[in-house]
């Protein structure tokens, strides 16, 4: 995904055709896994800009679920699905290369799985972005409802994801 990204006096970066009214901004993407309702992407920063993701994604109509800044607001979604799976940096006096990685939240994993999911998560590099897929549901968004887990659900979703 490309496009040239401006910010307007709110703050709120959108996309512009022109390149001298914006920055380029360019994002890849590779579909993880799929379900009816959510696609589980990594994500790829080719360019660093401010909320670059999430405008990319809403402007193909798939926001990050959860956006409620670009998105609009989402029944059931408790935060922006939207997750750094890992981060290189060079560290500040020594100059080295270190990189930190965490696992996917199990709260995406329940987001997917309440969505009847089609396959299996496949271990991500770069970013992690939960996008709607557009799918409608019988008009209705039934599995974000059921997306709430209680602790003892979480707990054992957690010892299922460590098999």
């Amino acid at each position: 995904m490309a496009s040239y990204l401006a910010e307007n006096r709110a703050h709120n970066m959108y996309s512009v055709a022109d390149p001298r009214k914006g920055k380029p901004a360019r994002t890849g993407y590779r579909v993880l896994r799929e379900s009816s309702q959510y696609s589980l992407l990594e994500i790829a920063l080719l360019t660093g800009r401010k909320h670059q993701i999430r405008v990319h994604l809403a402007d193909r109509g798939h926001p990050v679920a959860g956006d409620k800044k670009y998105g609009g607001k989402q029944k059931g979604i408790k935060r922006l699905a939207l997750h750094a799976a890992s981060l290189t940096i060079a560290h500040p006096h020594s100059k080295e290369e270190m990189t930190f990685t965490a696992d996917i939240p199990i709260y995406f994993e329940s987001l997917m799985k309440e969505s009847q999911d089609k396959g299996r998560t496949q271990a991500a590099k770069g970013g992690i972005a939960m996008g709607d897929t557009g799918k409608k549901d019988k008009g209705k968004r039934e599995q974000q409802k059921k997306a709430k887990l209680s602790p003892k659900e979480k707990r054992q979703l957690k010892r299922e994801k460590k098999k």
